[in-house]
């Protein structure tokens, strides 16, 4: 049909960020769908696509679903920790809650471009917004109780660890008041905290202050998602096929996992050359 896609995506619950992905897909080739029922006489799924409304409901859908995968995709990666996860879910709330106010005017063109391309200059109609906005407040209620508000000591750990510089020693636990200020004074240790990580400068700052590092350690090493479960589960999948269903993973997995790169020349030159015969 002269289209940009060849086929249609199906969501599974198996593929991350698979249902965002399949909802575009179906929203490009609605036309094409449309006639594919036709063609092959399939005259209540038509019908349902040709309910009024519903090309602007799913075109709601394509935009909020492309918004989660979008917080979805920041919750992923080795590099990710509570600190910046919770950063993330945070700014997603408050989008929620801007969008919310913006539909209180009939705005949907910055919050759901799919859906203003859609109804174009014509705004929404009156019971598409109240479904919208009554759907936001509940995906609002649901992230509140999903993630709730950290209490008044695990937000006071989570900024000392993000940035001990622009603390107050007030706002330390007080047993680690004298060792915190120790470390805010030394000035080597401020010039690290400019060019390395925050992992990379928790770790050099262990040996002169074990105490608050290690405080910073048990919110780093905290599992932010569960994204290193499931990209282990997935190269085990991968190395432990069908064909080789009694090969022992562990080595390989660990080699699969490590982000350490190795030394190859270390490792020929402790191997025997084969020599001819």
């Amino acid at each position: 049909m002269d289209v940009v896609h060849s086929s249609l995506l199906f969501h599974t619950k198996v593929r991350w960020l698979s249902k965002g992905n399949m909802l575009l897909r179906f929203f490009n080739l609605r036309a094409e769908v449309n006639e594919f029922l036709k063609t092959h006489n399939k005259p209540k799924l038509l019908a349902s696509m040709q309910v009024e409304g519903f090309h602007q409901c799913l075109a709601y859908l394509v935009d909020i679903f492309g918004s989660i995968n979008k917080v979805n995709t920041k919750m992923q990666g080795r590099d990710r920790n509570v600190l910046n996860v919770t950063d993330s879910i945070n700014a997603f709330k408050d989008k929620l809650k801007l969008w919310v106010e913006r539909l209180a005017t009939g705005n949907v063109r910055v919050s759901f471009p799919v859906l203003h391309s859609l109804v174009d200059k014509k705004a929404p109609s009156t019971s598409l917004l109240t479904d919208i906005k009554h759907h936001l407040n509940s995906l609002i209620a649901e992230f509140e109780r999903y993630f709730p508000k950290l209490d008044p000591r695990t937000e006071q750990l989570m900024s000392l660890t993000r940035d001990p510089f622009r603390r107050n020693v007030h706002e330390i636990p007080e047993q680690l008041q004298e060792e915190f200020l120790e470390l805010t004074n030394n000035s080597a240790l401020k010039d690290d905290f400019k060019e390395l990580s925050i992992e990379h400068f928790w770790v050099q700052a262990k040996r002169l202050y074990p105490n608050i590092s290690l405080a910073a350690f048990k919110m780093l090493i905290s599992f932010a998602s569960r994204y290193l479960c499931e990209s282990a589960f997935l190269a085990m999948l991968t190395i432990k096929s069908k064909s080789r269903n009694r090969l022992e993973v562990e080595t390989d997995l660990q080699c699969a996992l490590s982000t350490t790169t190795p030394n190859m020349k270390i490792l020929v030159s402790s191997k025997q050359t084969q020599k001819s015969h």
